[in-house]
């Protein structure tokens, strides 16, 4: 039994490191990418903003603030496929993580 969970807390632990690189290697993604795009993916997909106020944070239009969202997902996704580690990590998390 000391043995199961001792193979427990060590899995955890090794998930909870490949999390933690898994997050910084994307953080280093959106940091590379054009910050334009990172700030609108960021501000919509992360902090809950919607396009308008997107728009409204950032200066620019809805239009703008739409073109760019889609921009920088499509460009974050590029940067992780190239990245083989990070998108097979990625790929093989449970869903709703």
């Amino acid at each position: 039994r000391e043995r199961v969970l001792e193979l427990a807390v060590t899995k955890s632990h090794a998930a909870t490191v490949a999390a933690r690189q898994a997050i910084a290697r994307v953080s280093s993604e959106l940091e590379s990418m054009d910050q334009n795009r990172a700030w609108t993916f960021l501000l919509h997909d992360v902090y809950g903003y919607d396009l308008k106020e997107v728009g409204q944070i950032t200066g620019v239009s809805l239009a703008a603030a739409q073109s760019r969202l889609v921009r920088g997902r499509r460009e974050l996704h590029e940067r992780i496929q190239n990245d083989e580690a990070l998108a097979r990590f990625l790929r093989h998390l449970p869903e709703g993580e």
